[in-house]
């Protein structure tokens, strides 16, 4: 997905969005929430 895909879809959820390449690893890495550390993808 683009980063303009992204903000489309969840619009002022998300707060920012980095663009760039994605890394092509065979596992996703975690996502967490910054403010609260609640993962969000395991």
């Amino acid at each position: 997905m683009s980063a303009t895909e992204i903000t489309e879809i969840f619009g002022d959820e998300v707060a920012y969005v980095v663009k760039g390449d994605l890394g092509g690893n065979a596992k996703p890495s975690t996502i967490r929430d910054l403010a609260t550390g609640k993962i969000m993808r395991p």
